[in-house]
């Protein structure tokens, strides 16, 4: 994860709403759950546990100041939108050989379409 940040950093523009910081929101969702859990074993029902974190808990994305607020529930499109993020991570991760692709077509880095919601 911390190679796809150093990409993304250079890669993307900086700023709170840049593509580099949502990339950054993700990655810590997925570090707070499977930090010990390697690449290779990051399968379909760890990502559908990180997109029912995003669906049940809006808080997980915010920063403690603004956990004061009221926070509204994170929309369909932004938890796509990070899905799909982290579905880019892993194919860059793949690409670059930092870990094999899985057999499975089922695993996130064998993804072709952005995450259904349900």
């Amino acid at each position: 994860m911390a190679d796809y940040i150093r990409y993304a950093d250079n890669h993307y523009p900086k700023g709170l709403n840049s593509e580099a910081n949502h990339i950054r929101l993700i990655l810590r969702v997925v570090k707070n759950i499977y930090a010990g859990l390697p690449a290779s074993q990051f399968g379909p029902q760890q990502f559908k546990a990180v997109r029912q974190i995003l669906v049940d808990d809006p808080t997980c994305q915010r920063s403690t100041r603004s956990q004061k607020k009221k926070v509204e529930p994170l929309s369909r499109q932004y938890v796509n939108a990070q899905m799909s993020r982290l579905v880019r991570m892993f194919r860059w991760a793949a690409g670059t050989s930092g870990i094999e692709r899985p057999a499975t077509a089922d695993h996130p880095a064998n993804a072709s379409a952005t995450v259904a919601w349900r």
